[in-house]
């Protein structure tokens, strides 16, 4: 029987089936007796019983053996290692709108009213408002869940909770789209990029302290070490030089906190290059010019053919659309991940993809990110 307990390897636990044969030797050894231990009889169900019973509370004591382990701890126990390390979970963001409403002067619109995108996303108004003299007064609505959730410029808004005086909703700009909680195996990943900060300004450890900033969706650092001009995974950069990529575009307050953590986390020597920039004071008391780039959007259609039943249609458009949301700037949209994904959806018998009309994948530029921009899903 192999040794339990903490050893030359780790803790070891004992499973149910182990722990029974323990006691069941055990118990022959002190009587002197050879027992049936059919499962019919009464010695035969008990020490089954106290077996799965000690099996649950050593599984409960290798569950907290391999808390400690950044490899293998997961949820609140994750979240304990990374702050150690000063890593903390980056939380879910509700995706945001701005709308106009319009209707008749002095129309009261509680907060929470229910307003529904073209695109069948829900959304709620986030205050109390009342109707201009205009005949149209401004609000914030967010979704009542969080992720990216997206809702185009449109003046095709339904009103889905009646008030009357109000007639109309319109949005003049895209939805700021907001995230899903970080998950394990990212902020797990994350961690790992931090315990680099201390050695200094690798790339890696400029990504991890910028990708937790407010409005940084996603974001890729780059840098040529060389002396001499060079290409880099297709970014032609100085020598000496380094290029951040993030995404979305962000506002001035935004752009002002990227800027210092680039300056902080940058390289002495070392410039940054890019088509936005900011200046920052340094702690010689001088201005200094640092530099990034917004990756622009490709947008990727995608067409689904799949058999399996109807009733699945929405699983699959959700599971692509967390797909896409979870893209690296730079990132290839690869068709067999896409298939893979809908190989997980419980009752999907098979599938065909295509991007742009094409079953080939779509490569971005390392100043890109890949969006979805129209879905369409079909049972054959």
């Amino acid at each position: 029987m192999p040794d339990f307990g903490l050893t030359d390897q780790g803790f070891v636990a004992p499973r149910s089936i182990d722990l029974v044969e323990q006691i069941r030797d055990e118990y022959e050894a002190r009587t002197g007796l050879s027992i049936d231990w059919a499962n019919d009889v009464f010695l035969g169900i008990l020490t089954d019983v106290v077996g799965e019973v000690m099996g649950r509370q050593s599984e409960m004591l290798q569950a907290i053996a391999d808390s400690r382990d950044p490899d293998n701890a997961t949820g609140h126990q994750l979240d304990t290692l990374a702050g150690i390390v000063g890593v903390t979970r980056i939380p879910a963001e509700f995706s945001a709108v701005d709308l106009t409403l319009g209707g008749d002067e002095g129309t009261f619109i509680e907060a929470d009213s229910e307003v529904e995108h073209p695109n069948g996303s829900l959304w709620y108004t986030q205050e109390d408002v009342e109707i201009n003299s205009g005949g149209t007064v401004d609000v914030l609505a967010r979704p009542d869940e969080t992720g990216a959730i997206v809702a185009e410029a449109s003046s095709d808004w339904i009103i889905n909770t009646p008030v009357e005086g109000w007639d109309s909703v319109i949005s003049t700009e895209d939805a700021t789209p907001g995230r899903d909680q970080e998950s394990d195996a990212d902020l797990r990943f994350r961690r790992q990029q931090s315990l680099q900060i201390l050695a200094g300004g690798s790339v890696s450890a400029i990504r991890a302290n910028i990708v937790p900033l407010d409005g940084v969706q996603a974001a890729i650092v780059v840098d040529n070490d060389t002396s001499d001009p060079a290409v880099v995974e297709g970014l032609t950069l100085p020598g000496k030089s380094f290029a951040v990529v993030i995404y979305p575009a962000l506002t001035s307050e935004q752009s002002e906190a990227l800027a210092e953590e680039i300056y902080r986390r940058a390289p002495a020597g070392i410039e940054s290059v890019g088509d936005e920039d900011a200046a920052v004071t340094g702690a010689d008391g001088f201005e200094k010019t640092v530099r990034w780039f917004v990756a622009d959007e490709i947008d990727v259609d995608v067409v689904v053919e799949y058999t399996g039943g109807s009733d699945l249609k929405e699983e699959i458009e959700d599971a692509i659309e967390d797909y896409f949301a979870g893209l690296l700037v730079g990132e290839r949209v690869r068709v067999l991940a896409i298939l893979g994904i809908l190989d997980r959806i419980d009752g999907v018998i098979s599938a065909s993809v295509t991007l742009n009309g094409s079953p080939v994948d779509v490569q971005p530029e390392i100043t890109e990110i890949a969006v979805l921009d129209d879905l369409t899903v079909t049972e054959i």
